[in-house]
């Protein structure tokens, strides 16, 4: 509980951000553009957030768990009626640039650099929404564009961190240890299967707008 109220500050900030999208939002209502305003904002305040992430993620410091390891390799201690079953394994100290870098690549620096041309061109969409008809084949094959950006970029992210994270525990762990049961800390995870259907189910139905327009003008 006390960890939840060290960083009150940060709830705070959220819950000040979420009320000026409400409030952002239901001025917009009045001119036909409701969410679309906010979510701009949002797109952008998100873009800016995961830009500083990535700056400052390499400048971390102290322990960070890699995996975990069979515990036959590290048993045989001052107490053998105690057996390890698992053992979470962690870089410390100094470790090397090779290290580091596979480090940064399976917790989280893939993802937030293939975030960034996502919320790039999500930005742009929506602002051509605001500026202009939403219903074109232009907006089409962008929407198209975003949903397989998301779907193959997410995916190619999550593929290479775990590789990423298989590498890096197997130079890191002791002779002994990398030939018995290891597990890396990745966790399975498909968080872009679902946007990236959402969004391309979108610019289906776009699709099919910009259809039904064509032939009520061609019946006018």
């Amino acid at each position: 509980m006390r960890s939840l109220l060290d960083h009150w500050w940060l709830y705070l900030l959220i819950a000040l951000f979420l009320g000026y999208v409400a409030v952002r939002a239901a001025r917009n209502t009045n001119d036909g553009r409701g969410w679309l305003g906010p979510t701009h904002g949002s797109l952008s305040f998100l873009l800016a957030v995961d830009i500083v992430g990535l700056v400052l993620l390499p400048l971390t410091q102290g322990t960070f768990p890699i995996g975990s390891v069979d515990g036959t390799a590290f048993a045989g201690g001052p107490h053998p009626e105690l057996f390890p079953e698992k053992v979470l394994v962690s870089l410390a100290g100094r470790p090397s640039v090779l290290q580091e870098a596979l480090y940064l690549a399976g917790h989280g620096m893939l993802a937030g650099l293939v975030a960034i041309p996502i919320l790039v061109l999500a930005r742009r969409l929506i602002r051509r929404a605001i500026d202009a008809d939403p219903f074109t084949p232009d907006m089409v094959r962008g929407l198209r564009r975003l949903g397989l950006l998301v779907l193959g970029g997410g995916g190619l992210a999550h593929l290479l961190s775990y590789v990423a994270s298989v590498w890096l525990l197997d130079i890191s762990l002791p002779a002994t240890a990398s030939q018995s049961w290891s597990e890396p800390d990745v966790g399975a995870t498909a968080w872009w299967v679902l946007p990236g259907l959402l969004i391309l189910a979108f610019a289906e139905i776009v699709h099919r707008g910009c259809a039904l327009r064509a032939e009520l003008d061609e019946v006018i």
